[in-house]
């Protein structure tokens, strides 16, 4: 069993902080040392570079992907809204490897803690080097027949990484995460649907607007929570608020029509076009504002009932340019219009329609029936 928890902080005190914790929480579950051998590292860093990822790999096989973070903001008493989602194959080996990089890069230590006091708390925690990660055989070469996978079972779909980044100041997107989504963006036809607890990243943005201005049967659902992150996404480098960043959705869609107008104030095309795309956009406002207990965590994009991404990356800055980030992306109609309708579809019928962007008709195409 291995544990690696993100640490923001100068120094090592949260380091020891969190593998206490960690340490006594796993002592509780009195696991036989012959059978089981645990280590717990913490990867820590001030500002930027944050480990955003959630991912648990059982034997190589399984891997557990999502939004929900083990920590203070989703116990019982104080869930967000969030979604989670558990495959199996290949893909828990990517994840698996994924994994293994994080455990491997500098600035990750491993905490050993000597002894339990007499209520079973961590006492005199030591960190060091983490050592390079083995794995049993049967976890790095899953028997997959023994595990009830079908030897025909084929679901396309592919992990998508992140490393994250030291600096504060990019805007990079060049890596799978930023190239999965823009390139999945880029084949709508029909029907984008996002959720995310945060929208201010700009490429998504000018991603968005591209489809609605390429294609005049392409429209887009968009669920976002008012008032989500503020006291971040306000700051210089964090993109925004929600609130701001769908006006500026508004503006870039008016600049994009306007290049049509071949510099003249105004045309034809401006009072026919600006008015249609707006209609396309269904643009709606999660029910519970801001970051109290059941605000909203869902990161979520799908295209066409046909191509879905989830896992931990928003649809911000934050996520697009700085954090690790872990997702999947699966190409398959069956699985993304069940993942739709279990995630995507409740969700944007309890959200609130924007006066603007949402004239509350759900408009049925060739891909989807809502």
């Amino acid at each position: 069993m291995r544990i690696i928890a993100d640490s923001f902080e100068v120094g090592g005190a949260r380091d020891r902080v969190y593998a206490e914790r960690l340490w006594t929480s796993v002592h509780a579950l009195a696991l036989d040392p012959q059978l089981v051998e645990v280590q717990i590292a913490a990867h820590h860093h001030f500002s930027v570079g944050e480990d955003h990822s959630k991912i648990i790999v059982i034997d190589g096989a399984h891997v557990h992907i999502g939004g929900a973070n083990p920590h203070d903001n989703n116990p019982y008493d104080h869930p967000e809204h969030d979604a989670a989602f558990v495959f199996t194959g290949e893909v828990a080996q990517a994840a698996l490897a994924d994994f293994d990089y994080s455990w491997n890069r500098g600035n990750t230590e491993l905490w050993r803690c000597e002894r339990f006091d007499e209520d079973g708390r961590a006492r005199d925690c030591d960190d060091g080097p983490t050592p390079p990660p083995t794995h049993r055989p049967e976890v790095a070469d899953p028997d997959w027949d023994a595990l009830g996978l079908p030897g025909d079972a084929c679901v396309p779909m592919i992990y998508l990484g992140k490393r994250g980044s030291a600096s504060l100041f990019t805007n990079r997107i060049d890596h799978p995460i930023g190239q999965g989504i823009v390139a999945t963006l880029r084949s709508a036809r029909g029907l984008i649907r996002l959720e995310s607890p945060n929208l201010n990243d700009d490429a998504i943005l000018e991603e968005l607007v591209a489809a609605l201005m390429r294609d005049p049967t392409v429209r887009v659902q968009i669920v976002v929570p008012p008032k989500r992150n503020e006291s971040k996404t306000r700051l210089p480098g964090g993109g925004g608020t929600n609130e701001s960043k769908r006006a500026r959705l508004i503006g870039m869609i008016t600049e994009a029509v306007m290049d049509l107008c071949d510099g003249e104030t105004t045309c034809e095309a401006q009072r026919i076009k600006e008015p249609e795309i707006v209609g396309r956009i269904q643009y709606r406002w999660f029910p519970i504002e801001g970051d109290v207990p059941g605000a909203q965590h869902v990161k979520y994009f799908s295209v066409d009932g046909q191509l879905v991404i989830v896992g931990s990356a928003n649809a911000d800055t934050q996520s697009m340019n700085r954090a690790r980030e872990s997702s999947i992306l699966v190409d398959d109609a069956w699985v993304t219009s069940h993942l739709d309708e279990m995630v995507f579809v409740p969700d944007f019928e309890i959200s609130r329609i924007d006066p603007i962007l949402d004239d509350g008709i759900v408009r049925p195409n060739a891909t989807n029936e809502r």
